[in-house]
């Protein structure tokens, strides 16, 4: 999956996620770390 697609997937159960940005890849031993940042701002 792209990380679009994992967004998406993540989106419908936590909604900040949908305007968060993607921060990464980060080395974590084996594997490779995306980190989803919350966007903060205020509403209207």
């Amino acid at each position: 999956m792209t990380l679009e697609d994992v967004r998406g997937v993540l989106a419908l159960q936590y909604p900040e996620i949908a305007t968060a940005t993607i921060s990464g890849p980060e080395p974590v031993g084996d594997t490779m770390r995306y980190t989803f940042e919350r966007a903060i701002g205020s509403k209207g």
